[in-house]
């Protein structure tokens, strides 16, 4: 009686060794600029209010929200 337990559970350790693992992707980091270099909230609101290809409601929208 034994053997007949053996018998299946051999062959699951078998198809255990048989599977592959998973394959990951390699990554890298992004390149990004320094934080010292990033223009502040206030140089970036700047630029959108002053940015002549943007239309004028959207630059108002920006005048009228506070940071």
């Amino acid at each position: 009686m034994s053997r007949l337990f053996r018998a299946p559970n051999q062959r699951l350790r078998q198809r255990k060794f048989e599977q592959q693992g998973f394959d990951h992707q390699e990554s890298t980091m992004p390149s990004v600029p320094d934080p010292d270099t990033l223009l502040s909230l206030e140089e970036l609101r700047e630029r959108r209010i002053t940015d002549p290809h943007l239309p004028r409601s959207y630059r108002n929208m920006f005048l009228n929200l506070l940071y």
